[in-house]
């Protein structure tokens, strides 16, 4: 068996289309054979470099060259300057979006952003179409899910929510056949006591505020896949949630990193009952 897997090993190990991931060299047991040209670093073809990737060439002798030299002697040619620009080729497989970089696929559906801002003092409003994927011209763009003034009947009483169970999925694979890479999702929860009370879910805790901001704001990791609940230990009469894929730090700005596919079926929360006051 082994002198099988060592003759194997030989004769497919220096093939550039595939990935040879033998458990040992020397001894190996298994043998574990992928196709490269689905993997993000493909191997099929690297580059071409017309240096070393060309027959033999010489350039004749010019006109002048030619009509100086004397009768019966032997003009000089010589050698080619080859360019290799634009011979490199991208190995990269993507499994989200396969075809072309200028085309798009009318079988998908895109999501649709609308901007507002201000350039030179002029405001300005779009509409944009975003590609497949989890990113915007290059840069993560953050997707959430949220919940404001949940209640529990009835609204005299204030409640404790001690934590929240998410149904979670989704993942992004690299490789064909490959085990997904999981989104970090961050849960955010603070309590509001009034109708209406903005809840400022990414606005850090401040005791020097009046309104909802002085209320504890509790912002835990969810890791899809790894993780099941979330404690958060909170309490009001109402309470409000987000779930996002933003960075946990929101002070600076409201943004994220993540550009792993995530979503959301449902969730559990769990609710101690309080009392009125």
């Amino acid at each position: 068996m082994q002198s099988a897997l060592l003759a194997v090993l030989a004769a497919v190990n220096t093939n550039n289309a595939l990935i040879v991931t033998p458990d040992s060299t020397s001894a190996p047991t298994s043998i574990d054979i992928k196709p490269s040209q689905f993997s993000t670093s493909a191997q099929y073809v690297l580059n071409y470099s017309p240096f070393v990737q060309t027959v033999a060439a010489s350039v004749a002798p010019t006109t002048t060259n030619l009509t100086n030299a004397a009768a019966g002697t032997t003009v000089a040619t010589t050698t080619p300057t080859q360019s290799t620009a634009g011979t490199s080729i991208s190995t990269t497989f993507d499994l989200v979006r396969p075809w072309s970089s200028n085309q798009i696929n009318p079988n998908k559906s895109f999501p649709v952003f609308a901007e507002s801002g201000r350039t030179s003092g002029v405001v300005f409003n779009r509409i944009r179409a975003a590609d497949l994927g989890y990113d915007f011209g290059g840069t993560a763009y953050v997707s959430y899910a949220e919940r404001q003034q949940l209640s529990i009947t009835p609204n005299f009483d204030t409640e404790t929510l001690s934590s929240i169970a998410v149904w979670a999925d989704g993942g992004t694979a690299a490789t064909v056949g490959g085990e997904p890479e999981r989104a970090t999702l961050r849960i955010r929860a603070r309590s509001t006591n009034y109708p209406g009370e903005k809840a400022f879910l990414t606005t850090a805790e401040d005791n020097t505020q009046t309104n909802a901001k002085a209320n504890k704001l509790v912002v835990n990791d969810f890791i899809v896949a790894d993780s099941y609940k979330t404690d958060v230990r909170i309490t009001g009469r109402f309470l409000n949630y987000r779930i996002d894929d933003a960075n946990a730090d929101t002070s600076s700005s409201y943004s994220g990193t993540n550009k792993k596919a995530w979503n959301v079926s449902g969730f559990q929360l769990s609710v101690s009952k309080g009392g009125s006051k």
